[in-house]
């Protein structure tokens, strides 16, 4: 039995994984309705909640534990690496219907999948999530869709599927496809490999999307700014050079004010 504010109580039975998936799934549903008027404080109950059901039941029974053993053949020098980061990530994952917390998980930007770590394993082996079941995860803040689902044509068109999305209003979005490439490098009789950051960005404004590489790019999306956008890759000349994606961040922020 699992207490819930010492009030309601719901008893969990697990029989079979389709049975332990319904019955958490419902957990979140409960949450959802019980809890609407008090929003922000329950949502971290039931986020622990939901969590210790998953320790309890066993992770084993997660849908997101089934998949292929990811594999990583290709041997790097010069810590220019084929995934977002180095080590597994704790995360926050959207997956086929269910919400799972704090998943550890790596992205591979060379071949554009997300990594779950096996279960208590002591190794770095993990299994590669189905991309048409992932709806959203985020490393902390930062916040990568499957635009496949929300933006089906624009997805096909640009030949995407899973990039960041850097929310600044209602009206304004900045995506960023995190891809890399792959250089061989030899070493001695040895063949290494480096990867490396080939991103691409695009702005999404009153449900209309551009692609933007240059400055002359922004000037049809903002119209009535072309004398702030000049001014800003004037000033900021350097910080492209050097570190691109907080270049174009900056610049989305500062158009959005």
């Amino acid at each position: 039995m699992i207490e819930i504010k010492n009030t309601v109580a719901l008893t969990i039975h697990l029989d079979n994984q389709p049975h332990f998936l319904m019955q958490r799934n419902l957990i979140i549903a409960f949450f959802s309705a019980f809890f609407l008027l008090n929003f922000s404080a329950e949502a971290q109950h039931k986020k622990e909640l939901l969590k210790e059901f998953d320790q309890v039941f066993g992770e084993r029974n997660l849908k997101i534990n089934n998949g292929p053993l990811h594999t990583n053949t290709f041997r790097t020098i010069n810590d220019k690496i084929r995934y977002y980061s180095k080590d597994y990530l704790s995360s926050t994952l959207y997956y086929d219907g269910s919400i799972y917390y704090d998943v550890p998980l790596k992205f591979d930007e060379f071949e554009q999948q997300l990594v779950l770590k096996l279960q208590n394993s002591t190794t770095d082996f993990g299994v590669n999530l189905a991309t048409t079941k992932i709806d959203s995860f985020a490393f902390g803040t930062t916040k990568f869709v499957n635009i496949k689902k929300t933006d089906p044509e624009f997805a096909k068109d640009k030949n995407l599927n899973i990039v960041e999305k850097q929310p600044f209003n209602k009206y304004l979005d900045l995506y960023v496809h995190h891809l890399k490439g792959k250089r061989d490098r030899i070493k001695g009789s040895s063949v290494y490999y480096e990867f490396t950051k080939q991103k691409s960005y695009f702005v999404k404004k009153n449900q209309e999307f551009y692609s933007v590489n240059s400055r002359s790019d922004f000037y049809p999306i903002f119209p009535s700014k072309k004398k702030a956008i000049k001014e800003y890759y004037r000033t900021y000349k350097s910080l492209r050079k050097s570190n691109e994606y907080r270049f174009m961040s900056n610049l989305l922020q500062y158009l959005s004010e």
